[in-house]
């Protein structure tokens, strides 16, 4: 089998009618496939699928063993089919044959992709036949959007599609055009976009969040999160993580913001901490600041 293509089976549905040397078949589907990358699935969107060129149905995927001409290829109902004839040689009548008594009850596709769309962690993706969403960081999955079948085969023995030729390293994504789509769906709804979680999802993901850091990290990030609960700006403290900005970074920007929701400028200092007198801060800002080093308060 050559190397750069990606193989899938699929189940025969129909035998042919009795004297006639041709039937239907159904070469691939939106079925979820495992690879070493993550999860497959090849889209049948309209479009999506390039047709032109597959035209002959060989026996396990060996171009010196021609079965018969394929016409009529197609997409219908998330399924990828075809009219399969089986020629008059000893080859075409042997397969006809193992076809009708159900010896051969399975076709293999051979396909090259062109372009995958890689869905991020619960991303909806919207198929011909089915709503997937995407896996975890661990085991993506990856939506073929422009691929190409190439040959299509009876297959005596098909292989698990888990495993062996489907998975194999060897086939690389080296080619192929991978989009992802990162929406930070958290950075776009908070402090200032159309939704506002509410306090408990909120709090949920900042917790997540904080869980995944390292015990160092997770205490700088925990005392952050204090200082921006006290000012009433989690969301922007979140979104700021969400984007990678620094536990200072985020500092900066909640004082900032306290700033400008009192009609003050921020200190425009680079990089120097706002200096508050104490005339002009509140109580609880002054505990804060004098439990916390760091949070400066002067006098």
């Amino acid at each position: 089998m050559n190397k750069d293509y990606f193989y899938r089976n699929v189940d025969i549905e129909e035998r042919a009618a009795q004297g006639e040397r041709a039937v239907r078949l159904s070469f691939s589907s939106e079925e979820p496939v495992s690879r070493w990358f993550g999860t497959e699935i090849l889209s049948h969107k309209s479009g999506a699928m390039v047709k032109d060129r597959l035209n002959t149905l060989l026996f396990a995927h060996n171009r010196e063993r021609i079965v018969g001409p394929l016409s009529n290829v197609r997409v219908e109902g998330g399924k990828g089919y075809a009219t399969a004839g089986f020629d008059e040689t000893d080859e075409g009548n042997l397969a006809l044959a193992r076809v009708n008594s159900g010896s051969l009850r399975t076709t293999s596709v051979g396909y090259q992709v062109h372009k995958y769309r890689k869905l991020m962690p619960d991303e909806e993706y919207e198929c011909a036949s089915r709503t997937v969403k995407g896996g975890p960081e661990n085991n993506p999955t990856y939506i073929a959007e422009k691929w190409s079948p190439v040959e299509v085969s009876l297959e005596p023995t098909p292989a698990d599609p888990s495993v062996g030729v489907g998975r194999c390293a060897t086939r690389s994504l080296d080619g192929i055009e991978i989009e992802e789509v990162r929406t930070e769906p958290e950075a776009e709804n908070l402090n200032g976009g159309n939704k506002e979680m509410d306090e408990k999802e909120l709090q949920r993901k900042i917790d997540e969040a904080l869980g995944a850091k390292s015990e160092t990290d997770k205490a700088v990030l925990k005392r952050t999160f204090d200082r921006a609960a006290a000012a009433g700006q989690e969301a922007l403290a979140f979104r700021m993580m969400v984007e990678g900005k620094t536990s200072d970074e985020i500092t900066d920007a909640i004082i900032a913001a306290q700033a400008k929701e009192r009609g003050k400028p921020a200190d425009a200092g680079e990089g120097e901490p706002e200096k508050r007198t104490l005339d002009k801060i509140d109580d609880e800002t002054l505990i804060r600041g004098i439990t916390d080093p760091d949070l400066m308060v002067i006098a």
